[in-house]
């Protein structure tokens, strides 16, 4: 092949490839048009979004597809409401007289057809413990001996262990805000509770834990591995933050007002 021939060659080869260039740049330009047009839904997984403004989507069924009907299986043990075997309450129904001939039925022996339970609530009323002082005078050294109010006792009215516990259980475990915690003792415990007697009832509580509090933070601290994660609220209005820390055992949150991390936060907060 002569030196014209390859150079000819090469030409015919270098238009081809400027040919291919071009092609595959209009592909990359048509490409980058489509991918701008789209909408792209920004979330908290694709940006900087917090949790919180994500749209909830309905989950992914993680299942495994089975075979199996929907609903219990053949031989699965099912839930019933039983009849209990010792009845606080029997109210036995017998016929004055008969249906057909208005018969008087008094004194005429009855027999055991069936049987029927109801579950009731009984009526709740509140309890009010009243604890009475006493003082005497000792007869041998005349002093004046004043009994001692039970620990815990502290005021002239005071909501008792019970109101309490069950205040913390429905605000910190079923999440039931101030206002319907207000409304549920006082429509169905007949219990006045303010809202602000709510806050100080879990305060309270709140102390009496902190040492729990204490050991939940410091092995979360120590934990090799910690999830974090922190979201926006309004407290009353105002812009708090939610703060979630959590290894494999425990969980520990916090509600600070500013969006602003201090060191010694975590060993001195909850």
């Amino acid at each position: 092949m002569t030196d014209k021939e390859h150079i000819s060659q090469l030409q015919v080869q270098l238009a081809t490839q400027t040919q291919q260039i071009k092609l595959l740049e209009e592909k990359v330009l048509l490409l980058l048009s489509q991918i701008q047009n789209q909408s792209v839904k920004k979330d908290s997984h694709n940006s900087s979004l917090p949790p919180s403004s994500d749209i909830v989507s309905k989950p992914k069924n993680l299942r495994i597809a089975s075979d199996r009907k929907s609903g219990g299986q053949p031989g699965h043990k099912g839930s019933t409401l039983e009849m209990s075997s010792t009845p606080d309450k029997i109210i036995d129904l017998k016929s004055a007289f008969c249906s057909k001939c208005g018969q008087n039925l008094q004194g005429t022996i009855f027999t055991l057809k069936a049987t029927r339970q109801v579950v009731e609530i009984p009526p709740i009323k509140p309890i009010y413990e009243e604890y009475r002082q006493y003082s005497c005078q000792c007869p041998r050294c005349q002093n004046q001996q004043v009994s001692d109010f039970p620990s815990g006792v502290n005021a002239p009215i005071q909501y008792g262990s019970s109101v309490q516990s069950l205040v913390s259980y429905l605000s910190i475990y079923q999440y039931v805000p101030f206002k319907r915690l207000q409304n549920i003792f006082s429509q169905v415990f007949s219990i006045p509770l303010s809202q602000g007697s709510v806050g100080n009832i879990l305060e309270r509580s709140a102390q009496k834990c902190e040492s729990v509090y204490q050991i939940i933070k410091q092995q979360i601290a120590q934990s090799p591995v910690v999830g974090a994660d922190e979201t926006g609220t309004k407290v009353n209005g105002t812009k708090w933050w939610i703060w979630v820390w959590q290894n494999v055992l425990n969980t520990a949150r916090a509600a600070p007002l500013y969006r602003c991390f201090r060191q010694s936060w975590f060993s001195n907060n909850r």
